[in-house]
Order: structure tokens, then C-alpha cells, then sequence
């Protein structure tokens, strides 16, 4: 009947958490309660929002918070610069769609606790510490990772045996190295279906640059492609995250968020790619690929909901 109806729509479609759920209240609600309860009061929170938006809620919730400026988050150098702070230990961001897919990503390595996460319509809020907690996950079982020792060969990655050199010889460490104008020589292909995602997952790629040249400009490419369709194309650089002085090693990253894409699932391939597009002998170690939990109500107004 009409009740059953309904019934489905409210516990199925989760009525009450997308439309009664606010991001906008409930982003300022909970960096509130952060700020309080912070155990240590070296704390850093965003709400990376409409600042007027946000400045209504705090306003109409009466609540006293301390926001960091968003400009923050637009710079990979300025968030990465914060993030190294040592006395920092714990860090809350609301994010809404149109947030930089890879900010998670970036400070969770600074960060290595997930405390909380909420999802909403239309936003997510994530709260992490430094502290050795039991935490949230943050990423699903499936993990590739190549550090290039003992060669490095094995599926799903893909370069020539003769790229891969020692860097420290007491330590028996290697990386991979583009030699002199060698533009490629580096990639990772796998089935989409193999990796596991949910609709509203994202794919986090990361990696280790070991050496520094004003000349590097390195590229992590990633394609989706299948049936002779190219579903996505997307590229990060690592001149957002070289540093602006001679300090060495850094880290690059790039992301891929699926719930703004369409394809098949179970047909299509990830490439990812290493473009040299600099020529430079630029070393590399330490490639991951993992799949980063999303927000299954993220769309909800407009898609099915697919919870885990």
C-alpha cells in the first residue's frame, strides 16, 4: 500500500539524512564540537564552503569556532607548509563537492588518524589527529604499491628492468629513474572491476620524487578507458608540490573521483601513466594506487544510495 510506499522511501532513499540533514549546519555544529573537545589545543580546522554561507550558520548556530582561510587549500605548497607544522596535531576540514578531490589524500599523510567522517548531501567532514588511536578506515583492503626493490617487475605495473638503479648502496635502496630525454617508461594498468570501488570512491596515486631540478616537471596521467570509449583523462604536475628551495625528496599527489564520472565498471581499464615531460633524469620511488572510501549520499538526491 501508500504506508509501504513510503516506508521505502524514507529507509531505502534515507529521507531524513538528505533533506533534513543540513552539511551547511552540521559542518559548523561539528568543527564546533571539535574545537572543544580537541585534547590538545594545537588544532587547525576549514570549512571549505561558501565563506558566507558558512559565516550565516556560525552566526545562527551561535557557535565560536576558528576557521583557517580557505585560501590554504588552494595552494598544494601553502597546505603543505601548514601540515609540517609539528605543533599541529589535530585537524578538521568540512569539504563540499567542489572541493579539491585530493586534499584527504594530502593530509592524511600528515595526519595518520582518521577520528571521524560524515558524510552529507552534498559534503563530507573529516576529523584527524596525530594521536595513535584506533581510527576510522580511510581506504579499502585493495593496495598496490611498488617501491622498486627486487626489480619491481610484477603486474600490474609496467617499465624495463634497466630503468631501476640503486640509490643507496648500504641500504641496498632503489628507485626508478627516466634517464635523459626519456619522456615515458613508467605505467600501471589494471581492470576498474579488480580494484574493487564503490560509485563514489576515489583513486589516490602517490608518489615519491627523489631528486631536484629546477628542470623537472614530471606528470602522473590517468585514463579510464574501455570499448574504444576514453571515459576520463586527468594529469597532475609535480611543479604544485617541487619545493621552492633546494630541500630534496618531496611527494606528488593525484586523485580521481568517481562519483563525477560515468562508465562501465565492469569493461574498462585504469592507466596511469609517469610523463617526464621535463626530459630530466628525474628519480621516482614509492608509487601507490589505493581506493579511498567515499561518501555514499554524496548524490543522493539524484542517484541510488550504495552503502557498504
Amino acid at each position: 500500500g501508500l504506508g509501504d510506499v513510503y516506508k521505502r522511501q524514507v529507509e531505502h532513499r534515507e529521507y531524513y539524512r538528505l533533506f533534513y540533514d543540513s552539511p551547511y549546519t552540521g559542518m559548523v555544529e561539528k568543527t564546533a564540537a571539535f574545537q572543544e573537545n580537541a585534547e590538545n589545543r594545537n588544532f587547525v580546522s576549514f570549512i571549505d564552503s561558501d565563506e558566507r554561507i558558512t559565516e550565516y550558520y556560525i552566526l545562527k548556530e551561535e557557535c565560536e569556532i576558528t576557521l583557517k582561510d580557505n585560501k590554504v587549500l588552494n595552494s598544494n605548497y601553502d597546505l603543505l607548509t601548514l601540515l609540517r607544522q609539528n605543533e599541529i596535531s589535530e585537524l578538521s576540514i568540512g569539504a563540499n563537492t567542489s572541493s579539491s578531490a585530493v586534499l584527504p589524500s594530502i593530509i592524511y599523510d600528515y595526519f595518520p588518524s582518521l577520528v571521524r567522517k560524515i558524510d552529507y548531501n552534498q559534503a563530507t567532514y573529516y576529523e584527524f589527529t596525530k594521536r595513535d588511536i584506533n581510527p576510522v578506515s580511510m581506504y579499502r583492503s585493495d593496495v598496490y604499491e611498488n617501491d622498486f626493490e627486487n626489480n619491481g617487475q610484477a603486474d600490474p605495473w609496467h617499465f624495463k628492468k634497466e630503468n631501476i638503479i640503486a640509490v643507496d648502496s648500504l641500504q641496498e635502496k632503489h628507485a626508478f629513474q627516466f634517464q635523459k630525454d626519456q619522456e615515458w617508461g613508467l605505467s600501471f594498468d589494471l581492470a576498474m572491476k579488480d580494484l574493487h570501488t564503490k560509485q563514489n570512491d576515489f583513486i589516490d596515486i602517490r608518489l615519491d620524487i627523489k631528486s631536484w631540478n629546477i628542470d623537472d616537471e614530471l606528470l602522473i596521467v590517468s585514463e579510464i578507458v574501455g570499448n574504444g570509449e576514453k571515459y576520463d583523462w586527468r594529469s597532475s604536475s609535480n611543479r604544485s608540490y617541487i619545493p621552492k628551495d633546494e630541500s630534496g625528496d618531496y611527494r606528488m599527489y593525484h586523485s580521481i573521483k568517481l562519483s563525477d564520472l560515468h562508465f562501465p565498471s565492469d569493461k574498462v581499464q585504469l592507466k596511469i601513466y609517469c610523463w617526464n615531460k621535463g626530459k630530466t633524469p628525474i628519480l621516482i620511488d614509492n608509487f601507490s594506487v589505493k581506493v579511498r572510501i567515499g561518501n555514499p549520499v554524496l548524490y543522493g538526491l539524484l542517484r541510488n544510495i550504495e552503502n557498504d
